[in-house]
């Protein structure tokens, strides 16, 4: 056994811990990624690429050249599934073992569920799933160590994605990375793009023996037996396969500890760069005037009330607080003042829907998916502000029905501060 897989090893486990604190959801912001730019291509629109475009530049380039390190060190819901089977060896001794004929068909299954989300979620949008159904989205908001003791509010964890959370883990303490082999579309994604890596790991059979201890210890239940070079997308990079070979037969080019050092690297670097910049955007973007506004505010009035108005919605974790500057009757800007939410889930919800409400002057807008929550929070708050019903909350926008229509006359009510008393104009 090399020395230096024990030490990849030992890293692995590091950066597995620190991922869990730091960034629990950057799967479900990665997955998400994939869903704006699969939405926006065919549409047309250019909402959101740019985070987008960010998020999956500290993943995708990787794995094209090393392979699915993002799976095997940075995936907090992949070190949530080794964390079950680590207990379940400990706790039940026997666990399940999965024949390679089951295995390799059951593998299947997370392809066909991707096809499905590609086309009848976010294409046809037939099917409609938010925060409340997507069980890496909870499992993201509600085990970020660093704000674990402000949460309050635990209905989240009592909903569709909760229960599916609660599957998942329960399938990780007798199937070895249980929803990385099966479901996880995202996975599946990294598979397809891993086939072209140059750097595999290399196991020449002429040097092997009888045991099958590579096979029998690799995470992905991939037949190391049956091959000289481990090209298989299923390949998480987590060198337990070489770490195991009592002959020290299973190699890898680069060197483990220099492929994980580039990828560390590349990986937290371009993420951390990219919250920035994106957050940076959103900032920027939170004040910029729609040009139909702009131009329809020479010729008419709009309907709202002139001044800066507040309010406040729900998100994820609590209050959103923003501050809506009207002027001649138009949205002109919106202002975030405070937010509770994780801000990986907060800025990828404000990028977009803070542009959208001001260009589309209503708070009818889409959710962005994978943050939900924050979206309505926002739209909820924006929708305090000016004094309407919040598209968030409220049925009505399935009848097609404004939810920013107003009765002629009518004023707000919600107690805040504004610079003037004009009424709603019905324009």
């Amino acid at each position: 056994m090399g020395k230096s897989y024990s030490v990849v090893n030992i890293i692995r486990r590091v950066v597995q811990l620190v991922s869990f604190i730091l960034i629990p959801g950057l799967f479900a912001s990665s997955f998400a990624a994939v869903g704006t730019l699969v939405k926006a291509i065919p549409a047309g629109s250019s909402s959101g690429i740019t985070r987008a475009l960010i998020l999956l530049a500290a993943t995708v380039p990787a794995t094209i050249l090393l392979g699915r390190f993002f799976c095997g060190f940075f995936c907090s819901f992949g070190a949530m599934q080794d964390l079950m089977w680590s207990i379940s060896g400990k706790t039940f001794g026997h666990r399940i073992k999965v024949s390679e004929n089951a295995d390799r068909v059951l593998k299947y299954f997370k392809y066909v569920f991707l096809v499905f989300i590609i086309v009848f979620v976010w294409l046809l949008g037939v099917v409609t799933i938010d925060s409340g159904w997507d069980p890496w989205a909870v499992f993201g908001m509600y085990f970020t160590v660093t704000k674990f003791t402000s949460i309050t509010d635990f209905s989240g964890l009592i909903s569709i994605g909760g229960a599916l959370l609660l599957v998942i883990i329960i399938g990780s303490l007798f199937f070895e990375r249980f929803f990385c082999r099966y479901i996880c579309p995202m996975g599946a994604i990294y598979a397809i793009v891993s086939k072209v890596r140059p750097f595999k790991i290399k196991k020449n059979r002429e040097g092997c023996g009888a045991c099958r201890i590579c096979t029998n210890n690799c995470t992905m239940g991939i037949p190391l037996y049956q091959t000289d070079k481990v090209s298989s997308g299923e390949c998480i990079d987590c060198f337990k396969c070489a770490d195991a070979c009592p002959r020290a037969n299973v190699k890898a080019d680069p060197k483990p500890a220099a492929a994980a050092a580039i990828s560390v690297i590349a990986i937290s670097g371009l993420y951390f760069a990219g919250n920035t910049a994106s957050t940076v955007l959103a900032d920027q973007g939170s004040g910029v005037s729609s040009s139909q506004s702009s131009s329809s505010s020479e010729t008419k009035k709009g309907k709202y009330t002139d001044g800066t108005h507040t309010g406040s919605g729900t998100g994820y974790r609590g209050t959103t607080e923003v501050s809506v500057k009207v002027s001649n009757g138009y949205i002109k800007s919106i202002d975030i003042v405070s937010y509770s939410d994780d801000q990986e889930y907060f800025d990828e919800a404000k990028n977009t829907v803070i542009s959208e409400i001001i260009n589309k002057q209503s708070t009818d807008v889409s959710a962005v998916s994978g943050a939900t929550y924050s979206s309505n929070g926002i739209m909820e708050a924006v929708a305090d502000a000016l004094g309407v019903s919040s598209s968030s909350s409220s049925s009505s926008s399935s009848s097609g029905q404004d939810n920013e229509s107003a009765a002629p006359g009518a004023q707000h009510q919600h107690g805040h501060d504004y610079e003037d008393d004009d009424e709603y104009d019905d324009d």
